[in-house]
């Protein structure tokens, strides 16, 4: 059964570039977990997006993760690591 695909976009704020690229996976990381909590998990197949922006008025960046993420419900979600296409790819234990 194919299970609808729902994006996440977590967004936030960093004094320079490379500060984003660094913190990239913690962000990422933190946002799936706590996502997981909710019965989600990444869709293994599309890969996150990182969208950024200078904002001059502030001297700082502006800058957003998009998350592709399904519901499976909150039991299984700690039994998958997450789905390519319809199939789910198990936890190993």
């Amino acid at each position: 059964m194919q299970r609808k695909i729902r994006e996440f976009i977590i967004d936030g704020v960093a004094i320079d570039g490379e500060t984003i690229i660094r913190l990239r996976p913690l962000v990422e990381e933190a946002a799936i977990q706590e996502l997981r909590q909710r019965g989600y998990v990444p869709v293994i197949d599309k890969e996150t997006e990182l969208t950024w922006e200078y904002d001059k008025e502030n001297n700082r960046f502006n800058y957003w993760v998009k998350l592709y993420m399904v519901y499976i419900g909150k039991k299984k979600a700690y039994e998958i690591l997450g789905m390519i296409g319809s199939r789910p790819i198990f936890i190993e234990k």
